[in-house]
């Protein structure tokens, strides 16, 4: 970055005052959003308003608000929409990332807040039109400069990585249950549900429950390959806006909305990495597509106070519009920008590791300043033989949880003696949760063969503790597990508002045992008295 004085002032543009700035100008067609014609100017710009994100979204779903400059910001919106709608048409890709946005103390620069970065329609407006002149300034430099231009690249994703999200997607009941993918119950279940049977038949309904089981995985994978096609970024595209579709007349509920996040964001992760490059290093023209955009040609121009490579764009462009055509650039070898581009990938990519280590940094200096924080939910985004990933909406970040050293969190407080040492300390038992290779999620170790073992998989909400460790000169923000976060039902059937600490526990399900039932009764009894008294009454 630029010293703060050139960014923040000197090459920014502010309210009511002249800057020089090198301009793209189109003519569009306000109804279909046609590019008509496109110039390159060296200008000067006098802006109207210098406005936040948040104050121009306010002006804009302000129906009062009639002023002019209210009234440019909701055409410039809606010519935005037509324009993404339009790039959406030819495959470009609506992807997320986990960018999370700090609120820092003005004296001590100490973090104060730490939340997931809310992207808004002019976010969205402005990025349209910073594409749109990414594009214009590429098709133009090109033009004049074929074998050493400065343009940016995206290659299609490898289809291995994709076909194992398309298995992961497919071993997720919450991912298929946000996708109406709906599970047949089996003969068994039914059974169990009339009460118990005679141990005669206990071996019975265990076959029938695994071929059950079997066919179900089938029948979900089947689902999701119908639903996650990836031969083109148009398919793909597709694909993604299907899986966070439902059925007309049902509402979208806010863990279905959180699935579909997740899955752009795995994604996302899927994608192969974009670089820059020069054009005389690539004798095959469709090599210089971005996959992800749905462009034929793109670089980047709009930010030069942050990216290098926007610098060079200028300089091309410039030339290419005769600004400067009495000094051609010196020494433009396709080998000389070729190594230049190098280096400014090596770069971008230092500066994405410096920015995820200032993540990490903020994030661990938030909790040790807050303290640590039970039972927050948190998302399953990966598992793995000894490990969850997980994402908390919450916060914004993102970690891994041990499993491989969890006991079974039957009660989270009172641990009680008999789980003690003689000096203090807790007894060291087996964990609580078996890694099953072959479905790729943990299983309790309680009744784990059983239908009813309660399962942890990719998708599934969890609760975890979250707290800053400093251990072997190492800062960072450590991930506990503490139990699954299930739907706390109502005596009435309905949905209850939030988890509770019998959540927690773990025993709380769909169709629990003859034990876990008595548990279960136990504990509400002990943390919920005077709710038991008033149900007596």
């Amino acid at each position: 970055m630029l010293p703060g004085l050139l960014t923040t002032d000197l090459c920014s543009l502010r309210a009511n005052v002249v800057r020089l700035t090198f301009s793209v100008l189109w003519e569009i067609n306000v109804h279909t959003a046609e590019i008509r014609k496109v110039s390159f100017h060296k200008a000067m710009i006098r802006s109207s308003a210098a406005l936040a994100y948040a104050d121009a979204q306010n002006r804009i779903d302000d129906a009062k608000d009639d002023t002019p400059l209210t009234k440019s910001l909701r055409m410039l919106n809606t010519l935005a929409k037509k324009l993404r709608a339009n790039r959406r048409d030819r495959g470009a890709l609506e992807l997320a990332s986990q960018e999370v946005r700090f609120e820092l103390d003005s004296e001590t620069q100490d973090p104060l807040s730490v939340t997931r970065y809310e992207l808004r329609d002019t976010n969205r407006m402005v990025e349209e039109f910073m594409l749109l002149a990414n594009c214009s300034v590429a098709e133009k430099i090109l033009d004049h400069f074929p074998h050493c231009s400065v343009l940016r690249r995206h290659p299609a994703p490898k289809l291995d990585a994709l076909e194992n999200l398309r298995k992961l997607l497919a071993t997720s009941k919450a991912c298929t249950k946000a996708l109406n993918i709906e599970e047949e119950p089996s003969a068994a279940e039914v059974e169990d549900d009339k009460g118990d049977k005679k141990k005669s038949r206990k071996r019975q309904r265990k076959d029938q429950s695994a071929e059950e089981d079997q066919h179900q995985e089938h029948t979900s994978a089947a689902a999701i390959s119908n639903l996650f096609r990836f031969n083109s970024n148009k398919e793909l595209a597709d694909s993604l806006d299907r899986l966070g579709a439902l059925q007309k007349g049902q509402k979208q509920s806010a863990a279905d909305r959180q699935v579909n996040q997740l899955i752009r964001v795995l994604t996302t992760r899927c994608m192969n990495q974009a670089s820059y490059f020069c054009t005389g290093t690539l004798a095959d023209r469709s090599l210089y597509k971005h996959y992800g955009l749905a462009m034929d040609l793109y670089t980047h121009f709009t930010s030069p106070i942050r990216r290098y490579a926007d610098v060079l764009a200028h300089r091309l462009l410039a030339h290419a519009i005769g600004y400067e055509a009495t000094a051609p650039p010196p020494q433009l070898t396709k080998e000389r920008v070729q190594r230049q581009c190098e280096v400014i990938n090596l770069r971008h990519r230092m500066a994405q590791w410096c920015g995820r280590a200032s993540a990490n940094l903020h994030t661990f200096l938030f909790f040790k300043k807050r303290g640590p924080q039970d039972q927050v939910t948190a998302v399953v985004t990966r598992v793995m033989p000894k490990q969850i990933f997980v994402n908390v909406p919450k916060f914004g970040i993102e970690g891994a949880v041990r499993m491989d050293n969890n006991h079974d969190p039957k009660m989270l407080e009172g641990r009680g003696e008999e789980n003690m040492t003689e000096g203090g300390e807790e007894k060291k038992t087996a964990a609580a949760w078996r890694f099953d290779e072959t479905r790729q999620c943990f299983v309790s170790q309680e009744n784990s063969e059983s239908k009813q073992a309660r399962k942890i998989q990719v998708f599934d909400e969890v609760l975890v503790r979250i707290e800053a460790e400093e251990k072997d000169f190492r800062n960072k923000t450590l991930l506990t597990f503490q139990g699954l976060k299930l739907k706390m039902v109502k005596s009435d059937g309905s949905p209850g508002e939030s988890p509770t600490a019998l959540e927690a526990t773990g025993l709380l399900g769909k169709k629990a045992s003859r034990k876990e039932q008595l548990e279960r009764a136990r504990i509400r009894k002990e943390m919920f008295p005077e709710e038991i008294a008033r149900e007596a009454n």
